[in-house]
C-alpha cells in the first residue's frame, strides 16, 4: 500500500464522517481524524475507530481554528509519505486501488488526479478530468500556456516532507484558505504525477459551503484576505518559470470573487459596489501587472475598470440580460 496520510478535517459532521472514514481505509496508511470543536458526536464516532485500530486511526480533539488551523495540525502529525487531506463531508472513490499501484514504491512531490462532483440536489455527478495531460506520467508546472484549467484542492496532495521541511502554513480562522493549499507548495515541487482515475468525491449543493453566494457575502472579507495573499505570493515567485501556472490559478480565484460581485444582492447594494471598488484598488497596488493583465482578459473588465467600478450596477445589469439570451 503506498505510505498515504489521510487527514479527515471534521467539525459537526455525524451524518457524513462514517461514510468518509470507511471510504478510505482502503486507499490510507494512516487515517487522521482532526475534531475542529464540533459540539456532535463526531468525535465519539471517530473515537470508536480509533479504539478499534489504533495502528491506523488517530483521533485529535482541538478547539475550532477552521480548515487551515486542521491542515497545519495534520501535517506536522502525518506519519505517510504523502499527504492528502479530506473534508469529512466528502469521500474517496471506490476505484482507489488503481492509484495505489500507480504510486506504490514511487517517489513524486505532488500528485494528481481526477476528482467528481456530486450534485447533492440531484444526485447527479460529474468527472472532472485533465484530458489535456497523458496519463499515468510525470509533468511540469513551468510555464505552461495550453493548459485550460489548473488543479484545485480536490485534485492535489503533496509528499509530506516538502510541506513540513519548507515550513508551508495556511491561514487560520478563515475560509477560502484552500486556494493557498493549491499554491503555496508548489515552488518547492519540482514536478507531479498524474494519474486519469479519480480519487476525491467533492460534493456540492449544501447551503452551509463556503461556495453558496449567501456565504460567499457573508465571508466576502476571508476571501479577500486570501486574495490579497495570493497576490504577495505570485509578487515573490513571479520571475520564477512556474509564474504562468501560477497566474492561472490565481485569476481562477479571483474569477469566483468576481463573478459574486456580478450578482444581483451585490450589484443593488452601493456599499457592497464600493467594496469591489476599493479591494480592487488594494490589488492593484500589490501587483499591478497580475490585476491589470485579468482585467485585460474581457472587455466588460476593461470598461469596469475604465470607469472606476462607478456605473457596475448598470454593467451588472446587462450582464445579467445578455446571461440568460
Amino acid at each position: 500500500m503506498a505510505e498515504v496520510s489521510v487527514l479527515i478535517l471534521a467539525k459537526n459532521e455525524e451524518n457524513f464522517i462514517g461514510a468518509c472514514i470507511e471510504s478510505v481505509v482502503d486507499f490510507a496508511s494512516e487515517i487522521i481524524v482532526i475534531d475542529d470543536g464540533s459540539t456532535d458526536s463526531t468525535a465519539a464516532m471517530a473515537e470508536r475507530y480509533e479504539k478499534d485500530n489504533p495502528e491506523l486511526f488517530k483521533l485529535i480533539k482541538k478547539e475550532n481554528g477552521g480548515h487551515g488551523s486542521t491542515i497545519n495540525t495534520g501535517m506536522q502529525k502525518a506519519r505517510g509519505k504523502y499527504f492528502r487531506p479530506i473534508d469529512s463531508d466528502d469521500w474517496v472513490s471506490p476505484s482507489t486501488d488503481k492509484i495505489i499501484e500507480e504510486i506504490g514504491g514511487k517517489d513524486f512531490d505532488s500528485i494528481v488526479c481526477d476528482f467528481l462532483i456530486k450534485h447533492l440536489k440531484d444526485g447527479k455527478e460529474e468527472t472532472h478530468a485533465y484530458s489535456f495531460l497523458e496519463g499515468n506520467a510525470t509533468h511540469s508546472f513551468s510555464s505552461r500556456e495550453d493548459w485550460p484549467s489548473t488543479f484545485p484542492y480536490h485534485s492535489i496532495f503533496y509528499k509530506t516532507e516538502i510541506l513540513r521541511k519548507n515550513k508551508i502554513h495556511f491561514e487560520e480562522k478563515c475560509f477560502y484558505e484552500d486556494s493557498e493549499y493549491t499554491l503555496y507548495p508548489l515552488p518547492f515541487c519540482e514536478s507531479f504525477f498524474y494519474i486519469n482515475k479519480p480519487l476525491y468525491v467533492y460534493t456540492l449543493g449544501s447551503s452551509e459551503q463556503s461556495v453558496s453566494f449567501r456565504n460567499v457575502v457573508r465571508h466576502i472579507g476571508n476571501q479577500e484576505k486570501i486574495l490579497e495573499k495570493l497576490f504577495d505570493f505570485f509578487t515573490r515567485y513571479e520571475k520564477t518559470d512556474k509564474n504562468v501556472y501560477y497566474r492561472k490559478r490565481i485569476f481562477e480565484v479571483l474569477n469566483f470573487y468576481y463573478k459574486a460581485t456580478m450578482q444581483k444582492d451585490w450589484y443593488e447594494d452601493r456599499s457592497m459596489q464600493e467594496r469591489k471598488r476599493t479591494f480592487f484598488e488594494r490589488l492593484e497596488k500589490i501587483n499591478s501587472g497580475l490585476f491589470l493583465s485579468y482585467v485585460g482578459e474581457t472587455k466588460l473588465r476593461k470598461i469596469q475598470h475604465l470607469t472606476n467600478y462607478r456605473i457596475d450596477w448598470l454593467i451588472a445589469k446587462i450582464y445579467n440580460f445578455l446571461k440568460r439570451k
